[in-house]
């Protein structure tokens, strides 16, 4: 049998969250896969990405909606000790979006990646993920940045590489304990 891709998948399955939308019902990634009975799980997954772009940002962490993998969010917490306090140097000079005079747009963007990391397919709070990885930012910086990262064309991979490093964070651990 020949599956379709997910991307695909959710395209064709966009009606139906489209109509759940014009319901005036609050519309969110499982918002369609808890109205169903069993579900396969590429079904699962369409239903969950196939309203990415109105989804709120870290919707779209915990429900991992910018990877084909996407599945409900469970307790990642365990994440945050092979996470440092402030995303590595490489990695956060990779994801900061930055304004067109080359600065980085967020004061501290390496600490707001580092809980948005942890926030990839976890149900912990945003304020719990800024305790867990011991920052002290704040729960508004983190949402303004993820917003402002699905906004921008040049940021769109992102999410997709947060989610990578978090899966990988989860089966290999980190370099440096």
């Amino acid at each position: 049998m020949i599956r379709a891709p997910i991307p695909a998948t959710a395209r064709a399955v966009r009606w139906l969250t489209d109509r759940v939308a014009a319901s005036g019902r609050a519309l969110y990634p499982a918002g369609g896969v808890s109205v169903g009975g069993a579900l396969s799980p590429v079904l699962e997954a369409a239903l969950r990405c196939s309203r990415e772009s109105q989804i709120m940002p870290v919707a779209r962490l915990r429900h991992r909606t910018a990877v084909h993998s996407t599945r409900p969010p469970a307790n990642q917490d365990a994440r945050a000790g092979r996470l440092p306090t402030a995303l590595w140097p490489e990695w956060a000079l990779r994801l900061t979006p930055r304004h067109p005079s080359r600065w980085p747009l967020a004061r501290r963007a390496d600490e707001l990646l580092a809980v948005a990391c942890l926030l990839a397919g976890n149900t912990t709070s945003v304020q719990a993920a800024i305790h867990l990885t011991g920052t002290t930012v704040t729960s508004h910086n983190v949402s303004t940045l993820l917003a402002e990262v699905t906004r921008r064309s040049d940021c769109a991979d992102v999410l997709h590489a947060l989610i990578l490093l978090a899966d990988h964070l989860d089966h290999h651990g980190a370099p440096i304990d």
